[in-house]
């Protein structure tokens, strides 16, 4: 008999000790995405904040931008900006992988699904962007953006703006998420949640603003070749490479 209570009493002990290697291991791949998950909600939040800039004037746009770039395409900016959103995704793919029930919340699942979205969302913008100012020497300052998201394809201007909603909407709801339980965090969630719908209503209206500056402006055809010169305008070639990258 004191051998049987011997060895269950072991197996116990084995089973508590792999629970807490289990749970120490799923708090810190809690921890990793959560990190990674404020470093994305930093960049799209700036992001946000540069183009409500645009309410001001295309200057003070393009001075945010500066800012912005030299942020987030710094070598460190680079290594933090890609490296979350690389982690991020399969985090989210590991999450959904090791679920041991599907019965979940629908705020849970419009999180999910938009964590999931946004990748593919981001990635023409970024070939686009980053990917030829640094393949082809396009300058891709508000001039170019707006060049092309409002006046050549206004329907991909739609699906950035679109992108940039559900990134923020995302993030939104993964800091409710984190937050929820802390003491102090009912007091503030009104101030919060005016925030969170403040800003990006000031980005889209600073984006429409800049759009119909530009509009007009890319209506005289000196200062449209004069800008297609200092941007240094991308040929089809250029053009054929984003959507190839794109596809893959």
């Amino acid at each position: 008999m004191r051998i049987l209570f011997c060895k269950i009493r072991a197996i116990r002990h084995e089973s508590c000790h792999h629970g807490s290697a289990q749970g120490g291991r799923r708090r810190l791949l809690t921890t990793i995405r959560l990190t990674s998950g404020l470093v994305l909600f930093a960049y799209v939040g700036t992001h946000l904040i540069n183009h409500s800039w645009g309410l001001a004037s295309m200057e003070a746009l393009n001075i945010g931008r500066d800012i912005f770039v030299a942020v987030w395409r710094s070598w460190p900016g680079t290594i933090l900006l890609y490296g979350a959103l690389l982690t991020h995704f399969i985090l989210i793919l590991w999450s959904l992988y090791n679920r041991r029930s599907f019965r979940v919340r629908i705020s849970e699942v419009a999180q999910i699904l938009l964590g999931l979205t946004i990748p593919f969302l981001l990635a023409e913008h970024a070939l686009g962007t980053r990917g030829l100012n640094a393949t082809t020497g396009v300058i891709d300052d508000y001039i170019y953006e707006i060049l092309v998201l409002w006046v050549y394809a206004p329907e991909k201007g739609i699906v950035q703006t679109v992108m940039l909603v559900v990134a923020w909407l995302h993030g939104c709801m993964g800091v409710h998420f984190w937050l929820r339980l802390k003491p102090w965090y009912r007091g503030c969630s009104p101030y919060l949640f005016a925030f969170a719908i403040i800003l990006p209503v000031t980005a889209v209206f600073g984006f429409v603003a800049a759009g119909r500056e530009i509009k007009v402006l890319a209506e005289d055809p000196i200062w449209l070749e004069a800008m297609t010169l200092h941007i240094n305008w991308p040929d089809q070639e250029a053009v054929v490479w984003v959507g190839y990258w794109k596809e893959i």
